[in-house]
C-alpha cells in the first residue's frame, strides 16, 4: 500500500470511481484527506497547520493489516511512503479460493506419489516428476504368458501352445486340451519335417458302399449317408433324437374321469372328486355331527327284542336282552319248488309247491337272431353274437393297442407340410397334405474346411494348431501347405506309384463289415450287426422289446425296459423309477367294541376310511405315519371298517 504525495488540492480530487466508505464500513482515505484538507483551508482550527504532507502521514498512520483469509503482515512508514510487506499464516502446500488462502489436501488438491505393487505377474518403476509421473511397467513371469482376465501366468508347453519339436514328429490336437505325436503308420515316413510315402506304393481303383452309406466311385470318391426318415435308412439327425427322447411312453392313461351320484367329478383330466354331505332329502357322505347324533340313538328303556318270521324262515338270536343280532334264513323246501300264491281258487298266503301251466303266461319270444356287418351271428336256439377287430380293409371292434396307437397320435391342426433349400448339395423337396414322404436327396459337396474345424477324420483332429507339411518323395502340395482353419491343402502323388497290397476297415460293434481286406479290388460292405447301438450314441441299447414294454432312464446315460403292467396297475414312481403297481390296496376289518386303531400300509394322503360302507370325512381319524389309522370315535362290536389305500 503507497501513497504519493498531493500537491495541491484542486489537483488531488478523488474520482468518481473512488468509494466514499470501504469494505469495514470507514471513510475511505482518499476522502478523508480531502475532507481534512478542505476543512483546513476553508478555516479550520488546526493550530498549527498541519501541510499536505504532514495531512498523509498522520492517517496513513492509522492503516493496520488484518490477520484473516491466511494472511497477516506489517507496514513501515517512511517520511512520504508506508512499505506493507504481506505473509500467510498457513504452512504446507497452498490453495486459494478467489477470496482467501487455506492448506491443500493430499488426495483432493493434489496427487500423491505414483507407486507400484508387485502381483498378478506384474511389476514396474515409478518416476514421480513435479507434475507427471512416468511409470515403466514389467512382467515377473519368464518364457510364453497366458492371461485368465484378472493375471498373467507361464503358459504350459503341451496344454497352452505346441511344444517345440526337433523336426522328426507331426503334432495334432488331442482333444483333452494339449497336444500328441502323430503315429507314423507303415509305407509312410516323416524325418526331418518331410512326409514321404515309402515303399512301392499302389492305387486304389474304386471304392463302393453298401446302404446306407454310399459312394461316388471313382479314384477320389465322396462318401456319404443321408439321413434316416419314414422310409429311409440312415444316421440319426439331432433334431429326431430330441423329438424320440421327448415322447411320451406308450401306456393307458386316465383322460377323464365321471361319477355317479352322490359322488361328483368336474371331469377332464384333473378331476375335482367331491361328494355333499348326506341329509334328510339328499346321499352323500355321512358327517362326523350325525354320525354322533346316529351313534347315541337307541338308549330307551327296551329290555328284549324278539323277531317272529313266517314259516318259510327260521329265526336265530331271538330274544336280543342285552345286544346280539337277529338273524332270519331260509327254510330248504323240495327240489323244484317255487314260491307262489295258490295255483286254483282265491287269493291266499303263499307258499312252495310245483309248477303248473297256468303259472306261465303267453309270452313273445326270440325265435331268430340276425346280425348286419360287422356283426356276425351263428344259428340255432344258442345262436354267437361276435364281431371282428378292425383292420385297414375291415371294419369291426377297436382293439385296445390300436386304442393306444390311435390316442398317441398328435392333436394338431397342420394340413399341408412341405419342404425346400438347400445346404452342401442336399435338397428337400415335396409337399404332403394328408399322408407321404418329403425327399431328401442330392450330393454332399462343397463343404469348407471351416465347417470340418475340430471334426475327426480317420483319426486325424482338424483344427487351428497343425503345422506346415513339406512335401517328400512321391508327394505334392497344391493349395496351401498350412492349415489354418480355413485354407485347405491338397495333397497330390506324383511318379508312376505302386499297388496297394491290402485295405482293411473295422466298424463300431452295432455294425459288421465283410470283404476286408481288399488285396487286389473288391467292396467293403457295411451293414447291421444285430448288436443294439448304445445309449450314448443316439441308440437305445435294447435288441429286442415285448408289447407293452417302456424305455426309461435308468442312468444318465443308460436306458431300461420296463415290462407291461397287470391289467388294471398303474403306473407310479418307486425310488426314483418308474413300476407298475396295483391302483389301491383294499383292507378289511370287523371291529371290537371301542377299538379305534386299525393298522395298515398306506401312502399319508392317499388313503380313504369307510364305517359300515359310509365314507368318513379326514377329520373324523387320523392317518399320518403309514402304517395305523385311529379313529375318532370308538367303533361297535363287529362294525366293518375299510381302508382303501392308492399308490402303494
Amino acid at each position: 500500500m503507497h501513497y504519493q504525495t498531493m500537491a495541491n488540492l484542486a489537483s488531488n480530487l478523488p474520482v468518481l470511481n473512488i468509494p466514499f466508505v470501504d469494505a469495514n464500513n470507514n471513510l475511505s482515505v482518499p476522502w478523508l484527506m480531502f475532507l481534512v484538507q478542505m476543512y483546513q483551508r476553508t478555516g479550520g482550527d488546526q493550530t498549527p497547520p498541519l501541510n499536505l504532507t504532514q495531512i498523509q502521514q498522520q492517517y496513513l498512520q492509522t492503516v493496520n493489516i488484518l490477520s484473516a483469509n491466511g494472511f497477516t503482515g506489517n507496514i513501515v512508514y517512511t517520511t512520504t511512503n508506508a512499505d506493507v510487506t504481506l505473509s500467510t499464516t498457513v504452512t504446507g502446500l497452498v490453495k486459494g479460493n478467489g477470496t482467501a488462502l487455506s492448506a491443500a489436501t493430499s488426495g483432493a488438491d493434489y496427487s500423491l506419489p505414483v507407486l507400484i505393487s508387485s502381483a498378478n505377474g506384474f511389476a514396474g518403476t515409478v518416476v514421480n516428476g513435479t507434475s507427471n509421473a512416468t511409470v515403466t511397467m514389467k512382467t515377473t513371469i519368464t518364457g510364453l504368458l497366458k492371461g485368465n482376465g484378472t493375471a498373467i501366468s507361464a503358459a504350459l508347453s503341451g496344454t497352452d501352445y505346441a511344444p517345440a519339436t526337433s523336426g522328426t514328429s507331426i503334432l495334432y490336437g488331442n482333444g483333452a486340451g494339449g497336444f500328441s505325436n502323430v503315429t507314423i503308420g507303415s509305407g509312410v515316413s516323416f524325418t526331418g519335417g518331410t512326409l514321404s510315402a515309402t515303399g512301392s506304393g499302389g492305387t486304389i481303383t474304386s471304392v463302393t458302399g453298401t446302404a446306407p452309406i454310399s459312394s461316388s466311385g471313382g479314384t477320389t470318391p465322396n462318401i456319404s449317408i443321408t439321413q434316416s426318415s419314414a422310409t429311409t435308412s440312415g444316421y440319426l439327425s439331432s433334431t429326431d433324437w430330441n423329438t424320440f427322447n421327448n415322447k411320451q411312453p406308450s401306456g393307458t392313461y386316465v383322460t377323464s374321469v365321471t361319477a355317479t351320484s352322490p359322488v361328483l367329478s368336474s371331469g377332464g383330466t384333473t378331476p375335482n372328486i367331491s361328494m355333499g354331505a348326506a341329509s334328510s332329502s339328499a346321499s352323500g357322505y355321512l358327517t362326523s355331527t350325525d354320525w354322533t347324533t346316529f351313534n347315541n340313538k337307541g338308549s330307551g328303556s327296551v329290555t328284549s327284542v324278539a323277531l317272529s318270521l313266517p314259516s318259510i324262515f327260521s329265526v336265530s338270536g331271538s330274544p336280543v336282552t342285552t345286544s346280539g343280532t337277529l338273524t332270519g334264513t331260509l327254510t330248504t323246501q323240495t327240489a323244484n319248488t317255487v314260491f307262489a300264491g295258490p295255483s286254483t281258487g282265491s287269493a291266499a298266503t303263499p307258499t312252495f309247491r310245483a309248477l303248473v301251466s297256468a303259472d306261465i303266461p303267453s309270452l313273445n319270444y326270440v325265435t331268430s337272431v340276425s346280425g348286419t356287418s360287422p356283426i356276425s351271428v351263428t344259428s340255432g336256439y344258442t345262436p354267437t353274437v361276435s364281431i371282428s377287430q378292425a383292420g385297414v380293409s375291415s371294419s369291426g371292434y377297436l382293439s385296445s393297442t390300436d386304442w393306444n396307437t390311435f390316442n398317441n397320435k398328435g392333436s394338431g391342426s397342420v394340413t399341408s407340410v412341405s419342404g425346400t433349400g438347400s445346404v452342401n448339395g442336399i435338397t428337400l423337396t415335396g409337399t404332403v397334405t394328408s399322408s407321404g414322404s418329403l425327399t431328401l436327396g442330392g450330393t454332399l459337396s462343397g463343404i469348407g474346411n471351416s465347417q470340418l474345424t475340430n471334426s475327426t477324420i480317420s483319426g486325424v483332429a482338424l483344427g487351428s494348431n497343425l503345422f506346415s507339411l513339406t512335401a517328400g518323395t512321391g508327394v505334392s502340395f497344391s493349395s496351401g501347405t498350412t492349415y489354418n482353419g480355413s485354407a485347405a491343402i491338397t495333397i497330390n502323388a506324383t511318379g508312376t506309384g505302386g499297388t496297394v497290397t491290402s485295405v482293411a476297415a473295422t466298424v463300431p460293434s452295432f455294425l459288421s463289415i465283410s470283404g476286408s481286406p481288399i488285396t487286389t479290388s473288391g467292396t467293403l460292405a457295411i451293414s447291421y450287426s444285430g448288436t443294439a447301438l448304445p445309449a450314448v450314441n443316439g441308440g437305445t441299447a435294447q435288441i429286442s422289446y415285448t408289447t407293452g414294454d417302456i424305455l426309461y432312464a435308468s442312468a444318465s446315460n443308460t436306458l431300461s425296459k420296463l415290462a407291461i403292467g397287470t391289467t388294471g396297475y398303474t403306473l407310479t414312481v418307486a425310488s426314483g423309477v418308474p413300476t407298475w403297481k396295483p391302483p389301491y390296496v383294499r383292507t378289511s376289518f370287523t371291529a371290537t367294541a371301542s377299538q379305534t386303531t386299525f393298522s395298515a400300509t398306506y401312502n399319508v394322503g392317499y388313503v380313504q376310511v369307510f364305517v359300515n360302507g359310509v365314507l368318513l370325512n379326514g377329520t373324523d381319524y387320523t392317518a399320518t405315519n403309514g402304517t395305523s389309522v385311529v379313529l375318532g370315535v370308538g367303533c361297535n362290536v363287529g362294525d366293518i371298517v375299510e381302508m382303501i389305500a392308492y399308490n402303494v
